[in-house]
């Protein structure tokens, strides 16, 4: 009796080159398998396995037998920036598709097979029908390898800090067990969730104040921001966020407190919660939060109570009733919060032209403001700038900086969050000469 002998599968140039690839640089070339896998439906760590076996014909032909793999929905806009940033924005922005509803037309495989919809003939092999993806997928892809990449940096911080963790530190098994977790459940994991975020926004925050350079070489940030804006950016509860943190405390990743300032609330002075204080690792080792985070000024409770700037106008822009569902905020919102910007989409000082009165917000605007606006906003906005902080005679000086945000010399960001900072600093006594402490913030920031 004869028995019939299987083929040998054809192995794809992609394939080739991405093995190649891979001999010269391990890391790239993983990369490279893991979109290609993607796109063929094919398990990330079973090609790479395979790959790494130097076995490309078994790959080959497990590429003909895989079936098309779910894609996550990808925004319209693809997130850009550090493993953390991209995965932050892919978690909460790539819902995954319905059980049992696979990506059509993203399997495609040498042998004679024509491109299903939404493909054109490619240059990965010219003699049969593998095509690159559309647009659409490869902003999907990017999505995907976004959340990959932020997996990997969360498992690596976590298994880094368990290896520096003596065998007796009570730390060991909650790091073991959010390990556990990452692996099980990935960043679907609330805990993972809010570690991410944290540290996304901590990098943008050290950015912002500190420079580039900051970011590269901080192994903690400490940074303000409300807690009901993160539970309503995660869409959670803010009990579900708080039992996330203490997960993330008990591993030592992350150190939150509520910050105390005094303000009138009811025609008395009173201490009132600004928010919360979070110190979160970037890289292994313990997270703390010293006596100066906590002690200071990080934000004008009593102005902003007064111009309502507050996490609830955020969250609720009609005010709260019975059935109403929190307004969710974007992330650069959550960002201009930790600098001490206080935006507040509802309200009116953020409309175009504000030439009546307006705040140091309006800086924001003036790059897009009409011409014929833009010097009559710049007048009153240094008048206003130089007499809350108590430097009436220096309205040229910041008349100047003001142009200097125009012609794009000068970050709004850093200026308006370096003012809140001199405002509260003349304010709690921690500055003499308002003018004097801002400049020296600019120029910290620079």
């Amino acid at each position: 009796m004869e028995h019939k002998t299987r083929p040998e599968a054809q192995i794809p140039e992609a394939l080739v080159k991405i093995a190649e690839q891979y001999q010269k640089n391990p890391a790239f070339g993983e990369r490279a398998l893991r979109l290609f896998a993607a796109i063929h439906g094919l398990s990330p760590e079973e090609a790479l396995a395979l790959l790494r076996a130097g076995d490309l014909e078994a790959l080959a032909r497990l590429l003909g037998e895989a079936p098309p793999s779910p894609v996550p929905e990808a925004p319209a806009t693809p997130p850009s920036g550090s493993a953390l940033q991209d995965g932050n924005f892919a978690v909460q922005h790539s819902p995954l598709p319905p059980k049992g509803v696979a990506h059509p037309g993203v399997s495609l495989e040498v042998g004679g097979r024509c491109p299903l919809p939404g493909f054109a003939p490619g240059r990965w092999d010219p003699e049969c029908c593998t095509a690159t993806p559309t647009p659409a997928l490869t902003r999907q892809i990017a999505v995907q390898d976004g959340k990959n990449r932020a997996l990997a940096w969360v498992q690596r911080l976590l298994r880094e800090t368990l290896a520096e963790t003596p065998e007796d530190d009570p730390r060991r098994q909650p790091l073991q067990d959010l390990l556990a977790l990452a692996e099980e459940k990935g960043l679907e994991a609330g805990p993972l969730r809010l570690l991410l975020l944290l540290a996304a926004l901590g990098r943008r925050y050290l950015r912002e104040t500190a420079g580039p350079k900051a970011v590269r070489k901080a192994s903690q940030v400490a940074f303000h921001l409300p807690l009901d804006l993160v539970a309503a950016y995660l869409q959670v509860h803010r009990a579900t966020v708080w039992r996330w943190t203490e997960r993330l405390e008990e591993a030592g990743l992350v150190r939150a407190r509520t910050h105390v300032a005094t303000a009138v609330w009811g025609g008395e002075e009173r201490n009132l919660n600004t928010g919360t204080v979070w110190a979160v690792r970037l890289k292994p080792g313990r997270a703390r939060l010293r006596y100066e985070d906590l002690a200071h000024p990080w934000r004008d409770l009593r102005a902003d109570l007064e111009e309502g700037r507050t996490a609830y106008r955020v969250i609720y822009p009609k005010g709260k009733r019975r059935k109403d569902r929190p307004v969710r905020p974007s992330l650069e919102l959550l960002v201009k919060w930790t600098l001490g910007i206080r935006e507040v989409p509802a309200l009116d000082f953020l409309r175009p032209a504000p030439t009546e009165n307006p705040t140091i917000e309006a800086a924001f605007l003036l790059a897009e403001m009409e011409a014929q606006d833009r010097p009559t906003v710049i007048d009153l906005l240094s008048e206003r700038m130089a007499h809350e902080l108590g430097d009436p005679h220096s309205r040229r000086f910041y008349a100047g900086l003001l142009w200097k945000v125009v012609e794009g010399k000068l970050s709004p960001h850093a200026l308006v969050h370096a003012y809140h900072r001199a405002r509260a600093a003349l304010r709690e006594g921690y500055a003499r000469r308002g003018g004097a402490f801002l400049q020296h913030l600019l120029e910290a920031a620079a």
